[in-house]
């Protein structure tokens, strides 16, 4: 469904809506992916208007090309049922349009529409798939305006003038458009020492031979042929038994991205099923756009001309691949009239052009373009599977902290790489993870438009470097550099780790941008019954998890180890006193007070954490001892009490631990409602609560947790509410997006 991306759009006019059921595999999904693009390049408008067909099996989600585009904020999308809006043209591409023969009756009204005809009209036994005339009364019952009819390619155009009483088609063909900027590399000569022949396309019968054997007869066993295919259906496989021949190389579907696989092959052979003779595929396209050389049945020659070297599959075609692989002068000279007949019949001008004798020129002005592409970076091959974890800043190390906690609990399998705003890169290289520092933009100065456009091309770069399979955020707002980071990769699966409990209620657009994300995870909170922030409004993205944690309880030092580490005595009280970075709030005169007031009563051994990241290290006291390893979690046995602010991680470490505590709030965070959390403890018998206007009133918080009996009731009822660690969910849940 598209009910995560519908919008509420303020616009009620577009140049162009498309009409179909996205969620289909069929291919003209791929081509309405690159008219939008094409649109908001040149300036167009686009609306999607999403029509369930009631015969595609398993209720798919929305093809990954369609929600890209509505993540780059290329169009936007609507819900059939309430929408109200108009269109100075509608779009509807065969077969994914078909649906539109139901009963569903879009409220959008077009001023004309065009229905593009991109497969056979007829099938091999000569039937025709559909009834033009049928769906031209059902086009014109629910949209209200006649249907003009266009063939994609011009054996579509022949096979449609065959039909009984075929409607006028448009004079000019309204072939596919490609992008060569996204596929193009120039090659100078084939790659492999022997020719590396390949293919993909979609695991479906109807794009593949008939038969094992055909397959064979296509790419044949023989050590003089590296052979790298994509897709294949497993029914063709099974003859194998389980055995692949030494010069295959196979790949499912969604294992490698098109475009890392193309640039891996030096001739596209495109062989096809017996009953779809005269099919053919966007693959061809993107193939030529690589830079591979197309070899494509004699009866295609219509369609792509000087572009395709034509022999049928088997010995003619291998023939001239071999003979081809043979002259890299003609291997060459055979890429590049692929690539000149691109521009010339398949480029995104030509899409422009179209529009523009049916609409004119765009109703608005352009906001959106395509983003520049950078040469290609690789890394060395890896055995693990790369997940790029993406924090914010904040005043403390929260965010980082909980990625952290997921990384460490993720599979074996599972390469860690992070990407962080966070200056802490120290602590993520300690815990053996590679770390790219990135700084926020108000650290850098920088305009927040330029700053997300460097954002999304650094952080494209990274997750193309490590062919990352996944993408994780953690923080309060998705900037926009690394939404349309993710939406640039194909098959890259986005987290948003979220810490929910805001200051306030607020519905603006760091809610609304779980849309982009695959899932959204809540972290929970212990204080729920007073979180009154921000709630995610796409319930099917969401799950709220428990409490994440950095360490299990194992990994904390035992008390007397702990001390010891420390340089504190065996016996006596010792307190810890962790209020935060300071990097919002002025520390000093707050923690003078406070040691000052510990020293009046006979304390010690005092401790103070200091942030790896705080801007003006508290140094200023000679008598109490700074720790600065990280995590303290790691020594907290070793204190009878804690003074702490109350962020996420600090609250629930310190009762999930039992740690008894006098929370002070940090009342200067711009969204994370520690004062919430803090009064929270203070009435559940957590812990306790002082702000920092109640200093005066320290002695007596500290003279009652100086009193063993109450402590041991806060650390029991601390206990009692003990959780599973949220982050070994997280960490599963990304392990099966992936």
């Amino acid at each position: 469904m598209l009910d995560h991306l519908f919008l509420t759009s303020r616009r009620r006019r577009y140049d162009v809506a498309y009409i179909g059921d996205f969620r289909s595999s069929d291919d003209a999904v791929a081509v309405v992916a690159e008219e939008i693009a094409t649109h908001a390049h040149a300036g167009y408008s686009t609306l999607l208007v999403q029509i369930n067909a009631p015969d595609l099996p398993g209720n798919p989600p929305i093809r990954p090309a369609i929600r890209a585009c509505v993540a780059r904020g290329e169009a936007s999308v609507c819900d059939p049922s309430t929408a109200d809006v108009q269109a100075r043209m509608a779009v509807l591409h065969d077969p994914i349009s078909l649906a539109l023969k139901g009963e569903m009756r879009p409220k959008v009204r077009p001023e004309r529409a065009v229905f593009v005809v991109n497969s056979p009209v007829f099938d091999a036994a000569g039937a025709a798939r559909f009834d033009p005339a049928k769906t031209a009364d059902a086009v014109r019952a629910r949209l209200g305006c006649p249907v003009e009819w266009a063939a994609a390619w011009p054996q579509v155009r022949q096979q449609f003038l065959k039909l009984a009483n075929a409607p006028a088609l448009l004079g000019f063909d309204w072939s596919p458009v490609i992008d060569r900027s996204r596929w193009s590399a120039a090659r100078a000569r084939p790659r492999g020492r022997v020719p590396v022949v390949g293919r993909h396309s979609r695991p479906e019968e109807r794009f593949w031979p008939d038969e094992f054997a055909d397959l064979l007869r296509a790419y044949p066993l023989s050590d003089t042929l590296d052979i790298k295919l994509l897709g294949v259906p497993a029914r063709l496989l099974r003859p194998f038994s389980g055995y692949i021949p030494s010069n295959w190389t196979l790949y499912d579907f969604d294992a490698l991205a098109p475009e890392r696989f193309l640039q891996s092959i030096d001739f596209f052979l495109f062989s096809h099923n017996s009953r779809w003779p005269y099919a053919t595929e966007r693959g061809v396209l993107e193939a030529l756009a690589s830079g591979a050389v197309a070899v494509l049945p004699p009866r295609l020659a219509a369609c792509y001309g000087e572009a395709g070297v034509y022999a049928e599959p088997g010995w003619d075609s291998l023939n001239r691949i071999t003979s081809l692989h043979r002259d890299s002068d003609g291997f060459r000279d055979q890429a590049a009239r692929g690539q000149s007949v691109l521009a010339e019949r398949f480029a995104p001008e030509r899409h422009v052009e179209r529009l523009r004798k049916l609409i004119g020129r765009p109703g608005r002005r352009p906001t959106a373009s395509r983003p520049e592409r950078r040469p290609r970076q690789r890394a060395p091959a890896r055995a693990k599977r790369s997940v790029l974890f993406t924090a914010t800043n904040g005043i403390g190390l929260g965010h980082l902290t909980q990625l952290l906690a997921i990384a460490k609990r993720v599979p074996a399998d599972i390469q860690p790489v992070f990407a962080t705003m966070s200056q802490a890169t120290s602590v993520v290289r300690a815990a053996g993870y590679p770390a790219h520092f990135f700084p926020d933009y108000r650290y850098a100065e920088t305009p927040y438009g330029p700053w997300n456009r460097w954002l999304e091309v650094e952080l494209s770069a990274l997750v193309e470097f490590y062919d990352a399979r996944a993408l994780v955020f953690d923080g309060v707002i998705p900037y926009d550099g690394i939404v349309r980071a993710g939406a640039r990769s194909a098959n890259l699966p986005m987290i948003w780790v979220r810490i929910p409990m805001w200051k306030r209620a607020l519905w603006d657009d760091s809610v609304e941008r779980a849309r982009f994300f695959d899932l959204v995870l809540d972290t929970g909170e212990l204080a729920e019954a007073r979180n009154v922030g921000a709630r995610i409004p796409y319930e099917d993205r969401l799950e709220v998890i428990p409490p994440m944690l950095l360490c299990d309880d194992d990994e904390l030092l035992p008390r007397d180890e702990a001390r010891r580490r420390l340089g504190l005595g065996g016996s006596g009280p010792a307190v810890l006193l962790q209020l935060g970075s300071g990097n919002n709030q002025a520390l000093v005169p707050v923690v003078q007070h406070i040691v000052s007031t510990l020293e009046d009563l006979g304390i010690r051994q005092i401790v103070i954490a200091d942030w790896v990241i705080a801007e003006h290290p508290l140094e200023t006291w000679p008598s109490v001892t700074i720790l600065r390893n990280f995590p303290n979690s790691h020594y907290l046995r070793a204190f009878d009490f804690v003074v702490s602010a109350a962020g996420y991680n600090t609250f629930h470490e310190l009762i999930g631990y039992g740690l008894p505590t006098i929370f002070v709030p940090n009342e200067k965070v711009e969204t994370d409602d520690q004062q919430g959390r803090s009064r929270f403890a203070a009435e559940e018998g957590l812990g306790l609560c002082m702000a920092v206007t109640e200093l005066d009133n320290f002695e007596s918080y500290a003279q009652r947790l100086l009193d063993p009996a109450e402590r041991e009731r806060l650390a029991a009822a601390c206990r009692k509410r003990r959780w599973r660690n949220g982050a070994e969910i997280a960490a599963t849940r990304l392990a099966a997006l992936m």
